[in-house]
Order: structure tokens, then sequence, then C-alpha cells
């Protein structure tokens, strides 16, 4: 991090091939995202077990975001404990409607910042938690330069920048995230807005 906003980021998930959401991997165990500022993001797959070195799929090429322009036809990245009704924020927000997609995914935020920067996702929001007053910086700062890098956008609940100017916690608007492909972010911003109300 510097200057409050991150330069580089890497991502280790090594259950990531073992994953549904997911069509990088065939039989290989997991995964590395890595971005720097201004260079892409890049995902090095971990080969198996016997030989854990790492290879670039696909060779060189960056990655990049889905191309979903509208929330009908996007799709949404939610929380294995988590259901597209009306006790979700977003899709009160949303009037109830639901996008073409909607998946869950399992573990931590980190997983789901990289299911969007990959493409396997349009959009995920991280909802506010009560009672919690702080999120963690190690939660959230390599997925938002990885999916930056990625084409896509990162923002707190009001459609502000993150920024991450104490070491371990940061208070963004609304203590939730919203993180997308950045094509119809503002539209989720403005109807989160409507379901948190």
């Amino acid at each position: 991090v510097v200057d409050n906003e991150p330069v580089v980021g890497i991502m280790g998930m090594p259950n990531w091939c073992n994953w549904s959401i997911q069509s990088y991997c065939s039989s290989r165990n997991g995964a590395v995202m890595a971005a720097v500022k201004g260079q892409g993001t890049y995902l090095l797959v971990i080969d198996d077990e016997e030989s854990p070195s790492l290879e670039v799929l696909p060779v060189g090429e960056v990655q990049s975001v889905d191309s979903s322009e509208t929330f009908e036809e996007s799709t949404f990245m939610i929380s294995q404990s988590q259901s597209w009704d009306l006790s979700l924020p977003v899709a009160r927000g949303f009037g109830g409607r639901k996008p073409k997609s909607v998946i869950k995914g399992c573990c931590g935020s980190l997983t789901k910042y990289a299911a969007v920067a990959l493409g396997c996702a349009s959009a995920y929001v991280e909802h506010p938690v009560e009672n919690q007053t702080k999120l963690k910086v190690w939660d959230h700062v390599s997925g938002v330069i990885c999916v930056e890098e990625s084409g896509g956008k990162v923002t707190d609940l009001s459609g502000e920048s993150l920024r991450f100017d104490k070491c371990q916690f940061f208070k963004p608007n609304g203590l939730g995230v919203v993180v997308s492909n950045g094509k119809f972010h503002q539209q989720v911003v403005e109807n989160l807005a409507t379901g948190l109300s």
C-alpha cells in the first residue's frame, strides 16, 4: 500500500480448482493471483501435489473481468450462507429481481474478489455485518488491486474508493464493499442504498 492505495497484491487460493465456479483449471489443485498497478492481473496455477511448480495460464495473458453490461445479464456472487431473496439487502434493492445467474462462493472475501477479477462473476457485495465497526485490511487489499487491474471497480457502499490508511483495519462508508466488473457498478451502489434503507 502506497498513499493509502494498493500497488501490489498476491492472493494464494489453495483450493480454487476444487470449486465449481471456476473454469481455469481441470485437475490442478490451487492458484495464485497476482497484480501490480499498471501491469494487469495474472493467474498462476499449481500443477499438482507432487510438483508444486507454478505455471501461468494462459501464458502472458492478463486476466479480465466479464463483459456483462447490465444487472439483468450479470452473474452475482453471494456467500454460501446467503440466499438471493428479500433478506439480502442487494436483492431487496433490486426489488427481488434476479440477475441472469447467482453463484455461491465459499471461504473469505478474497475468493470472491478473485471470481470477479477472473470474470467468473460480474459482481459481489460484502454487506455490513451487525455489530461490526471495521473491516480487516488483509481481507480486501489484494483483492482490490486484482479486480482493478482486471478492469473492474471496487468501492464502499457510497461509491467511494477504498482507502487503506491504517495497518490492520479500515472503515469504508457503510461498512461494506461493492466489487464489480465496473460496467453497472453505480446501479448496484444505488440499488444497494435502497435495500439498506
